[in-house]
């Protein structure tokens, strides 16, 4: 079932960036969607890559073995993925909170 989203999720990046340099309404949209929101456009990207290298590095062995050092310790690259998704979620949630007792 994980492989699936992975592969959904691969899907969704491709054809993303498959239309940003095809399709010319695409890219001025997303570049719409970027302007009027870039701070969210740009935790959004970050999020989905940080997914996208937590679910890889664990269906993909060879690409999760990979350790970063960071802070004097050596981190596999599917750990790191999978603290940043969570981080992500959190700061999602969190801006969800905060837009929704401003209102």
């Amino acid at each position: 079932m994980g492989a699936l989203i992975v592969l959904f999720l691969t899907g969704l990046v491709v054809v993303g960036i498959w239309k940003i340099f095809t399709d010319p309404d695409a890219r001025t949209r997303y570049a719409e969607e970027f302007n009027g929101a870039p701070f969210e456009s740009l935790l959004v990207m970050a999020w989905v890559a940080c997914i996208l290298v937590f679910f890889w590095g664990i269906f993909v062995p060879v690409f999760g073995q990979v350790e970063v050092p960071i802070l004097g310790r050596d981190m596999q690259i599917w750990s790191l993925g999978g603290i940043g998704a969570f981080a992500g979620w959190l700061i999602w949630m969190a801006a969800a909170q905060y837009k929704s007792k401003r209102r």
